[in-house]
Parts: structure tokens; sequence; C-alpha cells
């Protein structure tokens, strides 16, 4: 944690790397978060973050619907997390690799002084190449 100003604590990122977002547009989507018609574009967009593995080559059952506890995490600072626009069904791609990593679920964490400093983004394997 650093201390910035008048006293106030900030949590700060262990070992942060290059993160590349794939913030995808669209213009409606169905119940389910899906586009529903029409193009879907993506931008890209390079995010400092936290990488941890929940789970590696390890083969599991999925159960029905979105799996929070996904394959692993990503902690973000908010700020660069809301201002780069990403949301639940977005990609990663988490350098060396090139493997796409779905989103499953934003979490609020990191809370000091009535405010949540990071953003929790649980992903899941999409594809992979070699």
């Amino acid at each position: 944690m650093r201390v910035t100003g008048r006293s106030e604590m900030k949590p700060s990122l262990i070992h942060p790397r290059d993160v590349v977002l794939f913030v995808k547009t669209t213009g409606e989507r169905d119940a389910f978060g899906d586009p529903a018609g029409g193009s879907e574009t993506e931008a890209a967009v390079t995010l400092k973050g936290q990488v941890r593995y929940a789970k590696y080559d390890q083969m599991t059952l999925p159960g029905g619907g979105d799996d929070p506890r996904g394959e692993g995490c990503v902690i973000f600072l908010a700020e660069s997390w809301d201002s780069s626009g990403g949301k639940k069904g977005d990609e990663l791609v988490l350098s060396p690799s090139d493997s796409r990593l779905v989103i499953l679920e934003v979490q609020p964490c990191g809370h000091y002084g009535g405010k949540a400093h990071l953003r929790k983004v649980i992903f899941s394997r999409k594809r992979a190449t070699i």
C-alpha cells in the first residue's frame, strides 16, 4: 500500500504485467448478454494487471450457467479499469500467450475509506492458440 496526500491509503498492484482487453461493442444484446443481430466490433486496450490463476490445464466439468470461480482473475486499479469500458463478455489476452479469455464477472475490491480502489476481473479460457 502507498500513502498519498492526507493519509489516504490506497492499494497497489503486486508484479503488474500487461493485459490486453478487447472491449466489444454491438448495437444491442439479448437477455443473456449475447449480440442480438448486427455486427460486433472490438477495440484493444492495454492495461496493467495482477494475474492469479485458480486452475491451470485442469479438467473440470462446468455447471449450468456462469461459473463465478472461473479459471483465474486479474486485479486492476479501479481508475484504469473503469476508464477502459470493460465489462462481462469482453475478452482478455495475457502476454506472452495469445489465448483468448472471456470475462465472467467484475467485482469491486480493495475497499479503503468507503471506496473500492480495485476491480477483480474473473475469467475463463475461451480458446487457445499454439
